[in-house]
Parts: C-alpha cells; structure tokens; sequence
C-alpha cells in the first residue's frame, strides 16, 4: 500500500510516549534557581534553560506596569474630553529578513501540529500570490500589502466555508516586487457551492413557512462558481485592483498560481522547515529576502515575514536534571554536526550501482569581508591603488572602504554550543526516546547523582578561592612579561622569542612550586593561633605574591638587559 500524506509526521500519542521516557524532576513549587528542561514537539527537540522563578517576577512587573499604563490613559482621557493621545511616527527601519526570525521560523515549523492539514492523505498545494509590474502604485507599503492577503484569507473563508489553514511566507523578487506563498491543504468541489446550498436551504424553509416576512437575499460573489486555481486569480485581481486596465489584466491572468509540491519534499516536519524557509546550506535565493528600497523607510516596512493560521505549536516539556540536559545536548550536537544525502554513484560488492545514504559534516554558507594583507589579515586581496601616493597602511586603510569585497565561503554547523538549542529532526519522538536510553546506560555506569557534582563542583571553586597563587595564575603572569621582553627585542636585538618563552615558564613553575611548598609548611606547622579575618589574610598574601611576581619580572627584565 503507498505512504499517504502525513504519515511522516509523528502523532500525539507518540509525544506522550517519548516524554514519559525521560527521567523528570519533581514540579516545580517557587523554588529559586536555574530548571534545564527538554522541550519535544512533532519534528524538534529543544533543550533548554529557564529561571522560573525570575520569569514569574517579570511576569508580575509587566502586569503591574500595564495596569498602570491603564490608569494613565484613562486620566488622560479624562483631562482631554475622550481624546486618545497621538502616537510617535516608526523610526525603525527593516532591511530584510534577519537571522533571528529566520530560527524562529524553523523553531515554529518543527512544533507545529499539522494534524488539521492532513486531509485524505492528500498533500497540500503551494499558492503564489504575486503583484503587477508598477506594483508601487497598488503596495506603497508593507501595511497595504499585508491589508491585500488579509482580505484574501475572508473571502476564503467566505467562498469554501472553513477558515484558512496552513503557513505563509513572505518575499521579494529581483524587480522588487512583494509577493506572498501559502502552503494549505487544495479546497475540494466549487467557490461558494456550500454558501448557495445554505441559502437554497433558508429559502425552502421560508417557503414552507408560508412566505412570511422577506425573501432570504443572496449575493454572488467574485469567483463563485469556479475551481480553487480560477477562483485565486480573480479574487487576488480584484482584491489588488489595479488602475491601469492593462497591468489589471496582465495580473489577472498571472497574479495568482497554484502548484503542487513534490511530497518528498514535505512529508516531515525538518524537511517542511528547509523547503518553506529555504535555507540550506546555500544562499542561491538569499536575494528575496532582501527588502525593497521603497519600503527601507520608517513606517513602510514589511513587518512580518512569515506566519501559521488556525495551527496550533503543540509540545510536551520535561524538566530534567543538569547532568541529563548537558548529555542530551551533547547527543544532539553530534547528531546536528552530520547530515544525511543520497549517494546514487555507490556500487554494491557484486559490482551494480545501487546508491546508498551517506553521511557528510553539515555546513553553512556565509559572506565574509576579504581581509587586506598589508593590515596583517592572512589569505586576503591585496588593494591596488592608480594614485601611486596612496601606499603603506594609511593608503590601505583609505581604500578599504571603497574597494570592500566580500566572498562566499563554508562554515561548519555549531548548535547547542553553551548547552541550549534546539534541532529540526524528521522524527523526533523517536530520537528523543534514542536520547533516553542512552541517558540510562550512563546513569547505570556513573552513579554519581546530581547533588554529588554540584558539591564537587562547589569545592573546587572554593579551594581556587582559598589559594592566593596556584599554577594557572602562574602561567597567566608570563603574558605582561613577554610583552615587555618583546619590546626589549626590538630595541636592543637579545634572543629569541622561544628562549625568552622557556626562562619564563621555567621561573613561573618553579615559583609555582615554592608557593605550594609554602603552604605545605603551614599547614604542617599550624602557627596560626587565635581567631583571624581570611578575607583579610587572603588580601595579604595576594599583596604578597602579586609584589614577588614583580620582582620577578624586573629581575628576569633585568638578567636579558645584562645579557644583549
């Protein structure tokens, strides 16, 4: 039997069966501190840090703050005779679609429950809702063109009985030009067909009744009577209206277009997510998420760029213990470092091409600025100049600006990097229970629980504190002095930066090791007597050695002067 649409994308019942897997943390009761919790929706994995109690805080302070914004108003009201204050103009500007809103938008796809979506297992079309050449004249703004799709989704409502469900997303073309895509299941049968049927139905009833009072009314509206493609470019022709006769029906005629996507290409929720936003590892389309110059002013910007309707981020969110967030992250991290593509040039043993799935580093492209290699940048383009007066660094910092260049190049993918993130997968349910499992073999192997780490951790924190000068403080106390013997070495010639490295870290090993000696003696010998402030103890011998590493530096300062 061939796969339906949606068969890819988990159940709720599997969230429940996956989040159950986990090893939870007793509920939360206003406790103070840092909760990691692991957050799974139907194709995301989320592995987060929240304070709940500083989030209920602020929670409290922004309800206090709008409720006194409300007497404000109401007081201002009064004084001015109902009058409400005149808003301040927009002083943003938006340029395109930033980094952060595009994160969001994999975020919201992964979460999403497209159960409305999957209807007959019948996958859903992607509608394109273009403007005119002289589009200016009908989309001044961002607001105007949002007004346009905003009406477009009534008279859908209108036309087939049911509200608009699925995703949108907004672009530009090279022209300029905005124009909007909406992923939704393909209504079935005729516009207006189900309105018709209601009114057939209210006008028997008021003939059966007698004919008493009037007549039910019935209006016909643009595009009933049509299939879902016809039925799109006329009311987007209408809904535009544009005033020249000619672009009108030009943009009746290829305003409007509906296609198919291809199911392999949304049949999960992280393939839904790449296809939607187009984001990959290339930036090929990065141009229509570039905002027009007529709209790059205070007031006329694009505002949102994408957006779900009548869908619902269903999740299920398990608090869990540090040691089992930071394990998980790291799973996750080594999962996000590959990805998976399909080889068609592999050759079995018995010599036939089969292909296969193979796994490469997963990677990004980026622009960078091309360095300047007479500023030091390694790799980089030389400037060229025509005017030979302009040479040396200052010339080179004088054409920077006008010759910047940028190029393309590829980065590797880092997620989860402090321990939080989240990751599209196109199973998640299934990782998740992967990621459990692997958490219990490493519970059953390392026994130390939470509470014993946090101890741990805290007493090497404390005895870093206790020591005034330890091997690491050391080793930090040779950078000021090679400063200072790298200047010696331009002034006077002495020897090599290696040589100079070596005595250094010699000396900082061996007063390392007669700090700890010292300390071992007072500890043998116990010669404090009495009650004493350590706060002020420590501030001593740190006066103590930070005076010695001095003396130091001036006598190892001293021995190269003697010896060049």
């Amino acid at each position: 039997m061939p796969a339906r649409f949606g068969d890819g994308f988990p159940g709720l019942d599997m969230l429940d069966l996956a989040a159950g897997s986990l090893v939870a943390l007793p509920e939360w009761r206003g406790q103070e501190g840092i909760r990691r919790r692991i957050t799974l929706g139907p194709g995301c994995i989320t592995v987060s840090r929240t304070d709940l109690a500083r989030a209920a805080r602020t929670e409290e302070r922004a309800e206090a703050r709008r409720h006194m914004d409300a007497e404000e108003e109401a007081r201002y009201l009064v004084a001015n005779d109902g009058e409400f204050r005149e808003l301040g103009e927009p002083t943003r500007v938006i340029t395109g679609w930033s980094r952060r809103s595009r994160a969001r938008l994999f975020h919201a796809t992964g979460e999403i429950d497209y159960t409305p979506m999957i209807v007959g297992g019948v996958a859903p079309v992607m509608t394109t809702l273009t403007y005119a050449d002289r589009w200016l004249v009908v989309a001044p703004t961002g607001a105007a063109a949002k007004k346009h799709l905003d009406t477009y989704w009534k008279r859908y409502e209108r036309a087939w009985a049911c509200k608009f469900c699925g995703l949108w997303k907004e672009e530009f073309q090279r022209r300029g030009a905005v124009h909007f895509h909406l992923w939704h299941p393909r209504p079935d049968g005729l516009a207006g067909a189900i309105r018709l049927m209601e009114h057939e139905a209210k006008v028997a009833r008021w003939e059966a009744g007698g004919k008493v009072g009037r007549k039910p009314g019935y209006r016909r509206a643009v595009g009933d009577g049509l299939p879902y493609e016809d039925w799109a470019r006329e009311t987007w022709a209408d809904i535009v209206a544009h005033p020249d006769p000619r672009d009108r029906a030009k943009h009746l005629l290829h305003g409007a277009q509906v296609s198919e996507v291809e199911e392999g290409h949304v049949n999960t929720p992280a393939r839904l997510a790449a296809y939607f936003a187009k984001h990959g590892a290339f930036m090929a389309k990065d141009y229509q998420n570039k905002v027009p110059a007529a709209w790059r002013e205070p007031g006329k910007g694009p505002g949102r760029f994408w957006g779900y309707k009548a869908l619902t981020r269903t999740v299920r969110t398990v608090d869990v213990s540090p040691t089992d967030a930071d394990r998980a992250a790291r799973l996750l991290r080594r999962l996000a470092s590959r990805e998976r593509y399909w080889d068609p040039t592999y050759v079995n043993a018995e010599g036939q091409i089969v292909g296969t799935y193979r796994w490469k580093k997963a990677v990004r492209e980026v622009r960078v600025k091309r360095t300047n290699r007479q500023q030091g940048g390694a790799g980089g383009r030389m400037l060229r100049s025509h005017n030979a007066e302009v040479i040396g660094l200052a010339g080179a910092q004088y054409l920077e600006p006008l010759g910047a260049h940028y190029r393309k190049a590829m980065r590797p993918v880092s997620r989860f990097g402090s321990g939080s993130g989240f990751l599209c997968l196109d199973d998640a349910p299934t990782v998740l229970v992967n990621i459990a499992r692997a958490l219990d073999i490493w519970r059953e192997y390392n026994p130390e629980t939470d509470r014993q780490q946090s101890a741990r951790t805290a007493a090497k924190v404390r005895r870093a504190h206790e020591l005034p000068v330890t091997a690491k403080r050391a080793r930090a106390d040779k950078v000021p002095a090679l400063q200072a013997l790298t200047e010696l070495d331009h002034d006077t010639g002495s020897a090599p930066a290696k040589t100079r490295r070596s005595v250094l870290r010699r000396d900082a090993q061996e007063r390392a090791a007669e700090e700890r000696g010292r300390q071992a003696e007072e500890r043998q010998t116990g010669l404090q007597i009495g009650p004493s402030d350590p706060a002020a103890d420590f501030r001593d011998r740190r006066r103590a050695a930070t005076a010695a590493r001095a003396e130091d530096v001036e006598a190892s300062l001293a021995r190269f002067r003697a010896t060049s």
